[in-house]
């Protein structure tokens, strides 16, 4: 009985042995996800950051195109030259 828990503790050990280095390997990767997650992050902020303050600039200017067309179109307007009432017989040059 003693032999056979003794190569059962062999057999552990020997598992330890072999699983040590892929535990040590998954901690390293572990700890660089981490860091990626992090870098990611901080990216992901300023891209972030970078994209409101794009959006905000195209609002502005949006606001701006819809001030300038409606100044375009109230001059338009005001421009236009009403046409001449016609008398009864007579005809527009060019008609």
């Amino acid at each position: 009985m003693q032999k056979t828990f003794d190569d059962i503790r062999t057999q552990i050990h020997e598992i330890r042995n072999i699983l040590g280095p892929f535990d040590t390997k998954l901690a390293g990767l572990d700890h660089r996800i981490a860091e990626m997650r992090l870098l990611i992050d901080e990216r992901l902020g300023a891209f972030e950051s970078k994209l409101f303050g794009a959006t905000f600039k195209v609002e502005e200017h949006s606001a701006k195109i819809e001030d300038l067309w409606d100044r375009m179109n109230w001059i338009e307007a005001t421009l236009k030259v009403p046409p001449r009432p016609t008398r009864k017989g007579l005809q527009k040059p060019g008609a």
